[in-house]
Parts: structure tokens; C-alpha cells; sequence
């Protein structure tokens, strides 16, 4: 399993975050820091609720579905994409290489295909 210090993911999701919304990240990052004291990474962290709030008050909306939209498209896919993908890659490598029948397994139940 690859593993990661706090800081090293902190820093990649900050990357890779403000690659994909360079100035809506910065605004719900001064949000964060003016109202919690914390960076938004940290705060998704440690409070996620929080997080949440902040993106209510900086798009003035307390929808549900633009929260849990904005939350998704710049917190939520990041964080799925480039960390989880990768430590499930390196876990299936090492499933395959210890036990490559559970490796068939695991693969067909996350493609959703059926054992024939």
C-alpha cells in the first residue's frame, strides 16, 4: 500500500485542485482561512461539514445540490482521482501478485460483470 504524509496529500490535492478551478478554489480558500483559520484541505480533513458551509457562503446558496455540486467537482473527484485510484492500484498489484484468483474477483465485482 502506498503511503503518504499529511503534507504530501495536502499538497497534492491543493495542485491538482487549483489546476482544475484556479479562481474558485482561491475564493472558498479565503473563506476558509478568514472564517476557520484553516486551509479548505484542511478543513476537509478534519470538518467536511464545515467545508460545506464555506461553499454555501461563498456562492451565497444554500441549495443542497450547488453545495454537494461544487463539494464533488472540486474537492470530492480530486481527492477520488489522484489518491484513492492510486492506492487502489497499488493494492490490486498486490493482489494479483499474492492471489490471483481474489484478483479476478475483485476486478469483475468493480467492472460489475457477473462470473460466468
Amino acid at each position: 500500500m502506498m503511503t503518504m504524509s499529511l503534507e504530501d496529500v495536502r499538497e497534492r490535492l491543493r495542485r491538482v485542485i487549483n489546476s482544475r478551478a484556479p479562481g474558485l478554489y482561491d475564493a472558498l480558500e479565503l473563506e476558509c482561512i478568514t472564517t476557520y483559520g484553516m486551509s479548505c484541505i484542511d478543513i476537509l480533513l478534519e470538518d467536511p461539514v464545515k467545508l460545506l458551509d464555506v461553499i454555501a457562503r461563498v456562492y451565497r446558496d444554500k441549495s443542497s445540490f450547488t453545495v454537494m455540486h461544487v463539494f464533488r467537482i472540486v474537492f470530492l473527484r480530486p481527492l477520488i482521482s489522484e489518491l484513492l485510484v492510486k492506492e487502489l492500484e497499488e493494492g490490486l498489484l498486490s493482489l494479483l501478485r499474492d492471489n490471483p484468483e481474489e484478483f479476478k474477483i475483485k476486478i469483475r465485482r468493480l467492472l460489475g460483470v457477473q462470473a460466468s
